[in-house]
């Protein structure tokens, strides 16, 4: 078991009374990792193609240029995916 998840373990614990939870400090980071993990695998699946060609465009060119250019990485518009929901 991995040290990440024995946080993700100890993070929430319900007492004997139901309407009392308990949440550790390290909730936030397990949730933001839980969400990461999820658009990662999913993102492929949701987007348009237009969007994945982009973000190979610019995965490639930035493998080309190695570091000649300052490149931000490209960040898949999710409104175009969602929008139809």
């Amino acid at each position: 078991m991995s040290s990440m998840s024995n946080v993700a373990w100890g993070c929430a614990a319900a007492t004997a009374q139901a309407a009392l939870a308990l949440f550790s400090k390290g909730l936030m980071s397990v949730s933001s990792n839980a969400l990461c993990s999820n658009i990662t695998t999913l993102g492929p699946l949701m987007l348009p193609m237009s969007e994945q060609l982009q973000f190979l465009a610019a995965a490639l060119l930035r493998r080309v240029a190695h570091g000649a250019m300052k490149m931000k990485p490209y960040v898949s518009d999710f409104k175009l995916t969602l929008e139809h929901f």
